[in-house]
């Protein structure tokens, strides 16, 4: 609103200046060529709105969209579009049927912008078909009835210059009074509502088709340059509320855009971790299959050659017994899901033997007994992924070098091609950054799902770009937060 006004004063203010430095020679300027351009942009800009409202509502918006995004196209169409091709005959000629559409629309489109104003569901399909074909009944019917009172059709189509008659002069006024009724309701509507539909955008556009109205109110034929001001006013109105709706449109895509991705993520954490947990569970089972066979053994020996072993032996096999026991009892207990602590060792020797696998080669510089908090499962799958992402880039037969450095109370887990991190290097030098968990690229969505499964575990995914190739680091802490999950 405040860019309306801005922009209303300054037309203004360029009018009077040029109506005051041409004095009464601006009656013979011609001034139709250029109010015509004008008359044809605003009508184009009219359509615009009302198309771009139709979509925002298609997208997902309230009914209010709709039934104000109708009018607008209707004044655009037939209001001001079908008042360039068929004007009102001036005098006493007479006028074409065609001519009387346009002031007919209008009070169908005036009762379509304040539909929203008042509280009323939105039909359904069906019943917007009947309310589409009761608004064209009624503007039919006007039309016919205008054609009995041009008078009335040149106040309510507002497009031609006004005549000197008192009462086409006093139904713009009304006219006047209308728009800038329209123009309060919108303005006075109530932020909630107004965070559904751009009222400002459309008490905008009334603002402007008010001052229209003055500017006819003022003009004194076909050439004069107030019609052309009332056009210019008009056409800022309809700009401010072109701005309001594209924003709407790009806000509601920015959405959806933001929705989908948010759902592209979340299948693709699903995915690996999947995966992720199906790898674990093979390496479970295979634990488990080996402390069973331990433990089978150890007691088949114990049980057939109990006396002709020595009491050391007996010892020894009754330590194998019971470490194999508790070992089992611990895989058993283990949970996947949880956070918890985990030896790094045992979620980097799956991925160290998927990738050795498939002849990617690894060089692994971390060793038993480095411990961090998190989820063993969804770790594994960071660590697949970023492994692969790494690998891309001309980098795909390089040795990635995983190593692990405590910093505080975290660890960082690097991954990278071993000749952008020589031996020794700090990982910290490679200007590593926290990768965020939203808003991503369609090319770098994995990366995104790594960010999320490292935010959901309490910890983070650090990423770098080293000679050209990408590194990347995971952080986790040493304990499980108070608010883990």
């Amino acid at each position: 609103m405040v860019l309306t006004v801005a922009l209303s004063i300054a037309t203004w203010s360029v009018i009077v200046v040029l109506d005051w430095l041409l004095h009464d020679q601006h009656r013979v300027v011609a001034f139709g060529s250029f109010t015509d351009l004008l008359g044809a942009t605003g009508a184009a800009v009219a359509i615009i709105v009302g198309v771009l409202g139709v979509v925002v509502f298609l997208l997902g918006d309230g009914r209010d969209t709709l039934w104000t995004s109708w009018g607008v196209l209707l004044l655009g169409a037939l209001t001001l579009g079908v008042a360039r091709t068929s004007p009102l005959a001036a005098g006493g000629a007479r006028s074409s049927v065609l001519s009387f559409v346009g002031p007919a629309t209008v009070p169908v489109a005036l009762w379509m912008m304040a539909r929203p104003l008042w509280r009323a569901p939105l039909p359904a399909a069906a019943g917007r078909a009947r309310s589409a074909l009761r608004a064209g009944a009624a503007i039919g019917a006007l039309t016919a009835a205008l054609q009995l009172s041009p008078h009335a059709a040149r106040v309510l189509g507002g497009t031609t210059g006004a005549s000197p008659h008192l009462g086409e002069m006093l139904g713009q006024g009304a006219m006047v009074a209308v728009w800038l009724a329209l123009t309060a309701a919108y303005h006075m509507a109530g932020p909630a509502r107004r965070a559904r539909l751009p009222y400002a955008g459309f008490a905008a556009l009334g603002l402007g088709m008010a001052q229209s109205r003055v500017a006819l109110i003022l003009s004194h034929s076909q050439q004069d340059i107030w019609l052309t001001c009332g056009e210019m006013v008009r056409l800022v109105g309809l700009f401010v509320a072109l701005m309001v709706m594209a924003g709407q449109l790009q806000r509601r895509l920015s959405e959806d855009r933001s929705a989908l991705f948010d759902s592209l993520i979340g299948i693709g954490v699903a995915e690996r971790q999947r995966r992720a947990r199906g790898i674990m569970q093979e390496v479970l089972t295979h634990d488990v299959r080996s402390g069973l066979f331990a433990i089978d053994g150890a007691a088949h020996t114990l049980a057939n050659h109990y006396e002709q072993l020595s009491p050391g032996d007996r010892d020894e096999l009754t330590r194998i017994l019971s470490t194999a026991v508790d070992h089992l009892r611990e895989m058993v207990d283990r949970q996947l899901e949880g956070v918890q602590v985990f030896d790094l060792a045992d979620v980097i020797g799956p991925v160290l033997r998927e990738e050795r696998k498939g002849d990617r080669p690894v060089q692994c510089e971390v060793g038993r007994g480095i411990t961090v908090a998190g989820r063993p499962a969804d770790t594994l799958a960071v660590l697949q992924t970023v492994m692969s992402i790494a690998r891309r880039g001309g980098a795909e037969s390089a040795t990635l070098r995983v190593a692990a450095t405590r910093y505080g109370s975290s660890v960082l887990v690097s991954v990278a091609p071993e000749d952008d991190i020589p031996p020794g290097c700090d990982v910290i030098g490679l200007h590593f950054r926290p990768v965020p968990r939203a808003a991503p690229s369609g090319e770098t969505v994995e990366m995104y799902v790594c960010a999320r499964l490292m935010f959901e575990q309490g910890g983070e995914l650090l990423h770098a770009v080293a000679s050209g190739h990408d590194a990347f680091a995971l952080r986790l802490p040493v304990e499980v937060p108070s608010d883990a999950r």
